[in-house]
């Protein structure tokens, strides 16, 4: 900040109308300082108590007529407001802080206290009591409440309050194992709130901060992570757990993660545990939902006799409803649980997410054991049968292992674009049913089994024709940056690596013979390892068509493109397919186009239900029209009026007028005639009726004399009349 906006120079003295004081709000008069730039005055008392405050001896205090800051004695995040600060805007006091009388470790002789570096002030220990109000404050530390019961050192004047555990907080921490490369400070806001690198929490006076890495950890994350990192297969970081993020969490980095599929997003146990994620303090920023990243694979609960083991998922009954025993809960099957197969004891994984150590326990992630062998659960596998990571990823195999041909030919059906930001889920939901569509569906209601299996199939093999023509298959982002491991001279992503043992150990090589690289195989194998993968861990009720068809390209172009003996997987998907039709058939049939036809018949009851409301409008209208005509009827005046214009009402408009008009009009009524009216103003008024009465006399060859009235001026006498539009006349 420029030193022009705090150039205070004494003013001199006397009063000064209209003005107060910056500091005290009150009228200046006797001796004042002025900045002339911001056009603010202060006392020359407020303004020498202040500048030499006892928060900062060691320099005096600038005053800031306008600034925005976090201040220094009550923690509030001010905007726009007048401070006091110092040269290097270290500190900033606001002006009632300022202002306040200063307290001494003498005024608490008696009671244990503290001077905290962060607060000016000495802070008594003080119980928190419901009346007391101290309940409703929080720690400015942890931000977390203080409740009751609990002893807090705080300043009451300043509301400012710590956890007894806060206020002893480390100044340093070196070796932290969330930032071990690094030496953490405790650093206060003074200017703006903090924001914690790891939570996102955005609010915080209290941060451990990596002056180098210009990271920030709030003091929950700093006490939370202290316990234990577990490293993760998948990434090359070490992570630890957060109980809470501050920021929603739609998709996590894992690969084979849960929130990838929107079905399985929308459930209860995502809601529940959304915010606990697994995270990595590097700038890579990774994190996992605590559903989809590793969890440990048994634990002890202290209700129940045996330990339960982690289960990817758990049909244990035939009912098709399934609940947590802790919380008796619906639970859907699809998703982790603790179980014990001996009591048929299932659990949430949030309802034990006390219980469970991430210490010195064996971790599993999401479909970690089901492609392992037993001597691979064991640690039995032999050396020369286990992968070797390489610095690669599916893209890089791509790009630089494959010849110029091999890329010429996998380009021909596939693309490997950058990521596109609309780029849709890989499992997507089924789209609203549309009429065509159910047509579609009654008329497939008609069709046998091998009629149905004939008609998809046909279906498919268009759609992949089309790859070829129109729309090219796409090899997604989050597949392109899949890290390759080497297992037996095949390039393979590491999430579909113990796909691949267990593909060879059954089938043996089903790429023997073929002519093209192993780096294009590899390619091959991955598309049908992918396939292999999403089969095991997909529930039919779940399947798509458009699932079904990926998975149809995949196998054909691993068949006719890598000439690999795919037989037991086109086996296994018409087997999938079929049960796809009745599945689904059922389901729409039953379900779906009832419910679609329902709502639309709602719709069509809502809008003739309106209608209905109208036209009832409509007849209220007509019984107060019937009431009037009833109750106007009766009246004499009308009865006579009606009678007369029944009788008028064939008769010439003149007729009607005869009373009005002298015998001579009636007379000699005629065409209209032009007159040449010249002292007549050529203007029509906008009531036309007293011009036609006084001109009408005229028109009739009238005596003037006799016509004559205050309302009807003379006219020139012997003016001649002919035939033609009447003359406008005076007003």
């Amino acid at each position: 900040m420029d030193d022009e906006h705090c150039r205070w120079q004494l003013g001199g003295y006397g009063k000064i109308n209209n003005t107060k004081c910056r500091t005290c709000n009150g009228d200046i008069s006797g001796s004042f300082y002025v900045c002339y730039h911001c056009d603010s005055y202060a006392h020359a008392d407020c303004y020498e108590k202040i500048k030499n405050h006892p928060f900062h001896p060691s320099e005096e205090l600038i005053f800031l007529a306008n600034e925005s800051f976090i201040c220094n004695c009550c923690h509030t995040q001010m905007s726009n407001k007048p401070c006091f600060t110092c040269r290097y805007r270290h500190l900033f006091l606001d002006v009632h802080c300022a202002r306040m009388p200063p307290i001494t470790s003498d005024d608490f002789d008696n009671q244990d206290h503290i001077q905290h570096f962060s607060h000016p002030h000495p802070m008594p220990l003080i119980l928190a009591t419901e009346k007391g109000g101290l309940s409703l404050s929080e720690c400015f530390a942890c931000r977390l409440p203080c409740f009751a019961g609990k002893a807090y050192y705080g300043c009451k004047p300043c509301k400012y309050f710590l956890h007894e555990s806060c206020a002893k907080l480390p100044l340093q921490l070196e070796g932290a194992s969330f930032h071990k490369h690094h030496a953490l400070s405790l650093r206060i806001a003074n200017q703006e709130f903090l924001v914690c690198t790891l939570c996102y929490k955005s609010d915080l006076v209290f941060a451990y901060e990596c002056g180098q890495c210009e990271f920030h950890y709030c003091v929950n994350c700093v006490t939370c992570t202290s316990r234990q990192t577990v490293k993760y297969e998948y990434h090359d970081h070490p992570l630890f757990f957060l109980d809470k993020i501050h920021t929603g969490l739609v998709e996590c980095y894992d690969y084979d993660s849960y929130c990838k599929n929107p079905i399985l997003a929308e459930c209860e146990e995502f809601k529940y545990t959304n915010s606990a994620v697994f995270g990595c303090d590097q700038e890579c920023n990774f994190k996992v939902h605590l559903l989809c990243g590793p969890l440990p694979s048994t634990l002890k609960y202290e209700y129940h006799i045996h330990p339960l083991i982690l289960f990817d998922f758990v049909l244990n009954n035939d009912y098709g409803d399934f609940y947590c025993d802790i919380c008796e809960m619906k639970r859907d099957p699809r998703i982790r649980v603790y179980f014990c197969e001996d009591c048929n004891y299932v659990a949430h994984v949030h309802c034990l997410t006390t219980e469970g150590d991430l210490k010195d326990v064996k971790l599993k992630t999401v479909g970690n054991d089901l492609w392992k062998f037993p001597e691979e659960m064991n640690g039995n596998l032999r050396i020369e049968d286990t992968e070797q990571s390489i610095p690669l990823t599916l893209r890089d195999l791509i790009l630089f292992k494959l010849t110029e041909s091999e890329q010429s030919s996998l380009g021909r059906c596939f693309s490997w674009d950058e990521k596109d930001e609309n780029e849709v889920s890989k499992r997507r939901m089924t789209p609203q049913l549309e009429d065509k569509t159910i047509d579609e569906v009654l008329q497939f209601s008609n069709f046998t089994e091998s009629q149905f299996m004939n008609f998809i199939f046909r279906e498919f093999n268009i759609n992949f024709n089309k790859n070829f023509d129109e729309k090219k298959m796409k090899i997604e982002s989050s597949d392109l940056a899949l890290k390759i491991v080497d297992f037996k001279g095949y390039f393979i992503p590491l999430n579909v690596v113990s796909v691949f043992k267990t593909l060879l150990h059954k089938y043996g090589d089903i790429a023997e013979g073929f002519s093209k690289s192993k780096a294009y195989k590899s390619i091959c194998y991955f598309l049908v390892c992918k396939v292999m993968k999403e089969m095991h861990t997909t529930f039919i009720i779940d399947i798509t068509k458009d699932l079904l068809q990926r998975w149809f390209d995949y196998i054909v172009f691993a068949e006719f493109w890598g000439y690999f003996d795919v037989d037991f997987l086109e086996a296994s998907l018409r087997e999938i397919t079929r049960d796809f039709f009745y599945l689904k058939l059922t389901q729409i049939l039953e379900v779906d186009i009832p419910t679609i036809i329902r709502g639309r018949i709602k719709e069509v009851q809502k809008k003739i239900a309106e209608e209905q409301m109208k036209i009832s409008n409509e007849q209220n209208k007509m019984v107060v029209y019937k009431k009037f005509c009833e109750s106007t009827s009766k009246k004499e005046f009308m009865k006579e009026g009606l009678n007369k214009v029944m009788k008028h009402k064939w008769k010439v408009a003149s007729k009607v007028g005869r009373a009005s008009l002298p015998s001579c009009t009636l007379a000699q009524w005629g065409p209209p005639c032009l007159v040449h009216l010249s002292p007549v103003r050529a203007s029509l008024p906008r009531k036309p009726w007293p011009l036609i009465r006084s001109a009408l006399p005229h028109l009739m060859h009238c005596d003037p004399a006799k016509a004559s009235s205050p309302r009807t001026p003379q006219l020139s006498k012997g003016l001649p009349c002919t035939r033609g539009p009447i003359m406008r006349g005076p007003h």
